[in-house]
């Protein structure tokens, strides 16, 4: 049936499938027997037969070669075997290869996420490195080299517990999503998707009204300054139809912090709407002044309101305080007269008529908080600074001079000052001052944020004609009295300082003042309060040795005064004469107000922990109601002014004079001022020495000339002989 190659192919196909084939004894034997019979009939002669025959054909050449076989013999087919039908085959063995199979398949477990978890690395790399993307990826792989596809499933089915948002449609999608639910980390293609989106850079518009843009922007813009640095942002502002808009770009996260930064404020807002204490309301450049001083936002509203908004109390508070300082002293500038000096012989002493005009003012410090922004001007004479020079000693001075309205009218400044002011009582005491400094036209109109050069005098006017446009223009123009150090003293040499807490409240204006209109000198009730501060010396801060300030070097003077303010436009300053008869009052008799604010600020001295207390805004004596108008930090001294020989005045002795610097607690402004004091205030002599004094100081110092040399000091070259060498 086979044949011996044929069977053992069989044997060999089926051991390689893992089967072992059993056949009956007989069958085996026929299939050998068969295969024998054929072999035999078709047997080639034997190896050895051939080498023989082969060596004896080379050995003996002559013998003939056999002739090579042209065809090769037919097989014959043997006859089919029959198995007989009786007997039966045993059944058959399974072999090792199944039996282990099977084993395989009977101890074969489903893995566990225990499994999985032995694939976890010991540490995780940085999210932001580019260790992590390695490690994440050889993580997955291992999973989908280890477990199937349905294994996979299950394990993360398993671990999501029925939470999952996507169906990952691939075995790696599978293996991802297993390593970020079972280890919580995260996929680096959302980590670079977050990175990119991170650092591009997002614009973003928020609409703001003005108060909150105000209080975004800060003192001076400074706390939006901070904000751009600290975010990391670009804000810019862009007008609006209806508003104004915020523009920030940045990354998204600095755009968002920018956002909360904005609802913060939104939410801190603290307003509070105020009547006005004038009934005209303040102009708009002076609240515009106090939001940027206070650092809060001041706002007209209708029906005489205005609304504060501010971002801390102790802002809104000092808001409050500027303005009712600012009303009670525009209150106050605007009912002192304004008086015009004229020299004597003023058209004969010049060979051309004078003019006048009106000079953009700058001054050496900043100006007074209370003024307008718009641009401030001063009457000056014309060509007075080509050089030409007036010798006032020649024309009288203040004294023998004339002060005139700006109707014309003459008038006597010692009467005008004094007239107003009652007889001297017992127990009080008169001060007449001068203070020179430079009276200076700003528009009550404009609105204007820049100083302007534009003069509102446009062309050079004679005397009448200026004091013409200056009583038609007080409508439209207001004057302010600005002091300032003379030049005189700016080189002089001061003596010790003594510094002092000065508070000044004025009452509102009285009817006499009023009815008397601006011919007469401004008339109003005062309260000047000095504390003198103790100074710490350099050993006592190094040993924190604090002094005691003492209650008894308090001055409180209670009394009524009057001002008058003298233009002078042919010197280089004006000055301003005051008059104040009062009273000196102890600590204890001074009013309840200021002496709780004396003990407060003593034991702030005592314990610089405590928080250093604000003066009263309002203080009642004697049923009369005081403004806060001055509040400041002021360093006074005594100096001595000499003139040049020749100017003189006719007065032998120096002139003293008292200086003083001085910071504006609330303003933060600063400022210096001279005062000249008439030492006899009974006589008409004193009065005169007394102008004379004041006459030293406002006139302008006489320059030094340099004269030209015909004769210069040079060689002539022409009488130098050469030398030989």
């Amino acid at each position: 049936m086979f044949s011996r190659r044929g069977l053992q192919h069989v044997c060999f196909m089926c051991a390689h499938a893992g089967r072992a084939i059993t056949t009956h004894t007989l069958a085996v034997r026929s299939a050998i027997a068969t295969s024998t019979t054929a072999s035999q009939m078709n047997t080639a002669p034997p190896a050895s037969t051939i080498a023989a025959s082969g060596e004896q054909s080379a050995l003996s050449p002559d013998l003939p070669t056999p002739p090579k076989a042209t065809k090769r013999a037919r097989k014959v087919k043997s006859p089919p075997m029959v198995q007989d039908p009786d007997i039966v085959p045993e059944p058959r063995q399974p072999g090792r290869s199944e039996a282990f199979v099977e084993l395989l398949k009977a101890s074969v477990q489903e893995p566990t996420l225990h499994e999985v978890e032995r694939l976890r690395p010991e540490e995780q790399p940085d999210l932001n490195s580019a260790e992590y993307t390695v490690a994440f990826n050889e993580v997955v792989d291992s999973i989908c080299k280890r477990f199937s596809k349905n294994q996979i499933r299950k394990m993360t089915e398993e671990v999501a517990q029925g939470a999952l948002k996507r169906i990952p449609s691939t075995k790696i999608a599978w293996a991802q999503l297993i390593v970020t639910l079972k280890w919580g980390w995260r996929d680096p293609k959302e980590i670079a998707s977050e990175q990119a989106e991170r650092m591009k850079v997002h614009a973003t518009i928020y609409k703001v009204a003005p108060n909150e843009l105000f209080l975004l922007l800060g003192r001076d813009g400074t706390n939006l300054l901070r904000l751009s640095l600290d975010l990391q942002v670009r804000i810019s502002v862009e007008p609006g139809p209806d508003s104004l808009s915020l523009r920030v770009e940045g990354l998204r996260q600095a755009v968002n912090n920018m956002e909360n930064a904005i609802h913060e404020i939104r939410q801190n807002m603290i307003t509070e709407t105020i009547d006005y204490p004038v009934p005209d309301g303040l102009h708009k450049d002076l609240i515009q002044r106090i939001s940027k001083m206070s650092n809060a936002f001041l706002e007209n509203m209708p029906n005489g309101k205005l609304r504060i908004t501010a971002r801390r109390d102790h802002e809104l508070s000092s808001a409050k305080r500027l303005v009712i300082r600012a009303a009670a002293i525009d209150n106050r500038e605007s009912s002192i007269p304004l008086l015009m000096h004229r020299n004597q012989n003023h058209d004969r002493l010049s060979m051309l008529p004078r003019k006048y005009a009106l000079y953009p003012f700058l001054a050496q410090r900043t100006m007074l908080w209370t003024m307008g922004t718009g641009g401030s001007f001063r009457a000056r004479k014309v060509s007075e600074w080509m050089g030409v020079d007036d010798d006032f000693t020649h024309e009288g001075g203040l004294a023998t001079g004339q002060v005139i309205t700006f109707s014309g009218q003459d008038i006597d400044l010692r009467k005008s000052l004094l007239d107003k002011m009652a007889i001297l009582p017992e127990g009080h005491e008169r001060m007449i001052s001068a203070y020179p400094g430079n009276i200076l036209f700003t528009s009550r109109t404009s609105g204007a944020q820049r100083a302007t050069l534009s003069s509102p005098l446009e062309d050079p006017v004679a005397f009448p004609n200026l004091l013409k446009w200056i009583n038609s223009t007080s409508l439209q123009y207001k004057s302010t009295f600005v002091p300032e150090l003379p030049a005189a003293l700016l080189n002089a040499i001061p003596s010790e300082s003594i510094p002092l807490n000065r508070l000044v409240y004025r009452a509102a204006q009285s009817p006499e003042a009023a009815e008397s209109g601006i011919h007469a000198p401004g008339y109003t009730k005062t309260i000047a309060f000095d504390l003198v501060i103790p100074e710490m010396t350099v050993k006592a801060s190094q040993d924190r040795i604090i002094p005691e300030m003492e209650i008894d070097r308090i001055e409180c003077r209670v009394g009524e005064e009057t001002t008058v303010d003298i233009l002078m436009p042919d010197r280089p300053m004006d000055i301003r004469f005051n008059v104040f008869d009062y009273v000196p009052k102890k600590i204890d008799e001074a009013p309840n107000e200021l002496s709780e604010y004396a003990s407060t600020l003593k034991e702030y001295f005592a314990n610089p922990e405590v928080t250093q207390p604000n003066p009263p805004l309002h203080v009642t004596y004697d049923g009369t109601t005081y403004t806060l108008d001055t509040s400041s930090s002021v360093r006074r001294s005594v100096e001595e002014f000499m003139p040049p020989a020749g100017h003189e005045w006719g007065i032998p002795e120096p002139t003293q004079a008292i200086t003083e610097s001085t910071i504006d607690f609330e303003g933060s402004q600063r400022a210096t001022n001279c005062q000249i004091v008439c030492a006899d205030t009974k006589t008409e002599r004193g009065w005169i020495t007394f102008l004379k004094h004041c006459d030293r100081l406002t006139m302008k110092l006489p320059r030094k000339i340099n004269h030209m040399v015909d004769d210069f000091d040079i060689m002539d070259l022409d009488s130098v002989t050469p030398t030989s060498h």
